[in-house]
């Protein structure tokens, strides 16, 4: 943003640096699941110009590699694109609706042993809080719900609704 500067030489253009006001693009890390195979990476890209009212463009990559979770079933794992908008209301409170897009692998189907290969689609619609620890570094808690969109076979045995909650730490540049 420019900012014209009157002097006694003529008007100057001088830059504002960008401060607590501007908002920045972020990356995000889910730091409270990793240890039993769920991992969530994302990009946050600002969108408008101002603090009041903020939101933010979500693309990343969600793993589930979660075996300790799912005794009942064969060997799964969820690979998937992350699309999401996060819009700020007051200060960090916000609401966020990420869709994760992909391939669920399944090894040992019980029952008949198949091996599954699914598109898998679940919507997250979550309200969270985000504190500022400083101008680059955030933790961001949320709490919501997973709901099953689509899977490709045997959507029968998959949870529709399913509770979640995690700490992220981001880092901006």
């Amino acid at each position: 943003m420019a900012l014209l500067c009157a002097s006694t030489a003529g008007a100057e253009i001088a830059t504002e640096a960008p401060g607590p006001a501007t908002p920045r693009a972020a990356v995000e890390v889910n730091v409270l699941w990793p240890f039993v195979g769920i991992s969530e990476l994302k990009t946050l890209l600002p969108m408008g110009r101002g603090r009041s009212l903020r939101s933010e463009l979500l693309v990343g990559a969600y793993l589930d590699y979660a075996q300790i979770l799912r005794e009942d079933k064969g060997k799964t794992f969820i690979l998937a694109l992350m699309l999401g908008y996060r819009q700020f209301f007051t200060r960090g409170l916000h609401a966020e609706l990420a869709v994760d897009l992909g391939l669920r692998h399944e090894t040992g189907h019980p029952g008949d042993g198949a091996t599954l290969n699914d598109v898998y689609v679940r919507a997250w619609p979550m309200l969270g809080y985000q504190f500022e620890v400083s101008p680059t570094v955030y933790v961001n808690a949320r709490g919501g719900g997973g709901i099953l969109v689509y899977r490709q076979t045997h959507a029968e045995e998959e949870k529709k609704v399913v509770p979640a909650a995690d700490i992220n730490v981001g880092f901006r540049f």
